[in-house]
């Protein structure tokens, strides 16, 4: 069993090793729905965090940090997120302005996308290049860790934040390559109102 342990760390650290993203996720509603509720008292030391790791499958790309001209890490969100508004609104305007048949025009009627993750079913003309199989299975996501702060409360978040920042060395300076989280968008809009770790 022991040896069995090593061999899934040591599988899912060479994942690591190219690009990937982390998946947070709150474990406790997953275990609710699926357990007879006792009580909401039951679940009260139960509201861990569960992360995984989707490995990256496609062109090559590198995750290396990118530098200012001054030698600072590029930051990848820009530094006004508001600088953007303007864009974002007339993207939505035009969208609103295609009519309520904009859906029967768009890529996933015309090749029926009709499952998530997205993914074309059909490619007769080999128009579209197909996704990989594998993509959105367990063939690229392998369960990381649990840990024991809730990622759904704001101190739950800000600890395990800060964690990550420090491991990948954001408070010294040191760090060399970016972070990607997958997180759905409670945590999202909540780590996005984060300025300083």
């Amino acid at each position: 069993m022991y040896l069995s342990h090593i061999h899934i760390y040591l599988y899912i650290s060479s994942k690591m090793e190219g690009p990937f993203l982390y998946w947070y996720d709150n474990f406790s509603k997953i275990y609710r729905i699926h357990v007879p509720n006792q009580g909401q008292g039951l679940y009260h030391s139960c509201l861990w965090t569960g992360v995984a790791i989707n490995a990256y499958k496609g062109p090559s790309i590198d995750t290396s940090c990118r530098l200012n001209p001054d030698e600072s890490i590029l930051s990848v969100m820009p530094p006004k997120l508001m600088d953007q508004k303007d864009l974002v609104i007339s993207s939505v305007q035009y969208i609103m302005n295609e009519g309520g048949l904009y859906f029967d025009k768009s890529l996933c009627k015309q090749h029926t996308v009709n499952n998530i993750p997205l993914k074309i079913i059909t490619n007769a003309d080999n128009s579209l290049p197909l996704i990989p199989d594998s993509i959105g299975t367990m063939g690229q996501c392998f369960p990381f860790k649990m840990m024991k702060e809730n990622i759904g409360s704001n101190t739950g978040l800000m600890v395990l934040m800060r964690e990550l920042y420090e491991e990948y060395g954001m408070h010294s300076g040191t760090c060399s390559k970016y972070a990607c989280l997958n997180v759905d968008e409670n945590m999202f809009w909540r780590i996005l109102k984060v300025y300083i770790l």
